[in-house]
């Protein structure tokens, strides 16, 4: 029973600094998500029936830190349901904090366990500060990664003077996607599988989309069968109802 309680706490953890240093729109961070909301569950539910069977046998701090870890839990699944909105926010994050504050109690407790922290006041003081320090710079270091680190290599860097031409846009008219401003990190061309394809709306809005692609907007941007080169039509004017378009197309270079 302990054992799978430990295990349960340290799994969650872990998931946890992933979840929060490392957001991102892939399948990784999906599975680790479920992985941590269905441990989550789990664990709760596990804590929820723990409580009345061994739970005055526990040190103190390890009682106080199995209720906080509860309280977090419970938030936890109150987010679930309703799916976490930007508005609560703070809820979440005061599910993080009782969690956190309940692994350093179950830590500490631990290593009272191990007659690590029996040793007198001070020296019990001094790790338990310890413990409450690694947490802390565990937590400040996804924070630095999800919040500095990202905005740092993520970066658009605006030149301090606007283009006076057309050739000071982007790399110039030796870019790949002259005369727009576009720029990819590795200079290579956009692969068209980047964009979601106008078909795939045409799944749920068929009317819609038929009205779409018989207009001209339809034929603003199209892609080469190689995917790697652009090709882009422009609709400069209307003259007596007939738009006249002109078109500009890249050859691939690959």
């Amino acid at each position: 029973m302990q054992r799978w309680r430990s295990l349960s706490v340290l799994v969650l953890a872990v998931t946890a600094v992933y979840l929060y240093a490392f957001p991102a729109a892939n399948i990784p961070y999906a599975i680790t998500v479920l992985l941590h909301t269905g441990v989550g569950v789990l664990a709760t539910i596990g804590i929820l029936f723990f409580l009345f069977r061994g739970f005055s046998k526990e040190h103190r701090l390890a009682r106080i830190g199995w209720l906080f870890v509860l309280g977090g839990g419970a938030l936890g699944i109150i987010l679930i349901k309703i799916g976490t909105p930007h508005r609560l926010k703070a809820w979440l994050y005061a599910h993080i904090a009782l969690c956190l504050i309940g692994v350093l109690l179950l830590a500490s407790s631990w290593l009272a366990s191990r007659n690590s922290l029996n040793t007198g006041f001070l020296q019990q003081s001094l790790r338990f500060a310890g413990v409450a320090l690694l947490i802390a710079s565990v937590s400040a270091g996804a924070w630095w990664i999800r919040t500095i680190a990202w905005k740092n290599a993520y970066r658009v860097n605006n030149p301090s003077l606007a283009p006076a031409t057309m050739d000071q846009e982007g790399d110039g008219p030796t870019g790949k996607f002259f005369p727009s401003s576009v720029q990819t990190k590795d200079g290579n061309y956009i692969p068209s599988d980047y964009f979601l394809k106008s078909q795939a709306c045409e799944r749920c809005h068929s009317d819609i989309y038929k009205q779409w692609q018989s207009s001209m907007s339809a034929a603003t941007l199209t892609f080469t069968s190689s995917g790697k080169a652009p090709c882009t039509t422009s609709l400069p004017s209307t003259i007596s109802g007939i738009a006249k378009a002109s078109s500009t197309c890249r050859k691939s270079t690959a």
